[in-house]
This record gives structure tokens, sequence and C-alpha cells, in this order.
């Protein structure tokens, strides 16, 4: 089943495009995260270091426009779990 609507896609945040629900994943996926793999927030977390970056900085690491919201979701949920760091200087890796 594919719908177009504002739903935002589980696994890369996009929104604003075609989601449909994926049976494999138990997921609602736009279809660039069926064709290819790693997802935006394992990209954006690829690019964490021990130094602060800022958003900006990391969406056009991965190749996004700097005002990219989907990188800012991708990190919002990295800090929320753990894997990513915020301060007042950017984003940075968590330490292992």
């Amino acid at each position: 089943m594919v719908v177009v609507t504002t739903m935002v896609c589980e696994r890369c945040d996009a929104d604003r495009c075609e989601i449909h629900y994926s049976i494999a994943h138990k997921a609602w996926l736009c279809l660039r995260c069926h064709l290819r793999w790693p997802s935006l927030a394992r990209q954006v977390e690829l690019q964490l270091g021990p130094a602060p970056a800022t958003r900006a900085e990391v969406s056009t690491a991965v190749g996004r426009d700097p005002k990219d919201r989907s990188v800012g979701r991708a990190l919002g949920r990295l800090v929320s779990s753990g894997r990513a760091i915020k301060d007042d200087a950017g984003y940075c890796e968590a330490a292992p």
C-alpha cells in the first residue's frame, strides 16, 4: 500500500514523501530506505567524533542541506538513545 502523506519515515526521518508499510521491517518507510542502507541516523552517527560539530556541519558531511530538518531529527534520536551528546558547541559521539 503506497500513500503520499506527511508522515515521517521511521528509519531516515524524511517527511512529505511516499510512505508505505513494510511487513519485513514492521514500520512505515519511504521508498528510499528500502533501496539504500545505512539509514540517515547511522550516517549521522558515523560523522560524529570527539570534537563537537554543529547540525549544519553534520548535514553537509552527509550530503544534505545545512538546514535539513531530517538531520536534526536524527541527531535528536541519537541523543535520546544515548549514542550522541549535545552541548553548547554542538553534537559529539557518546563515550564508549
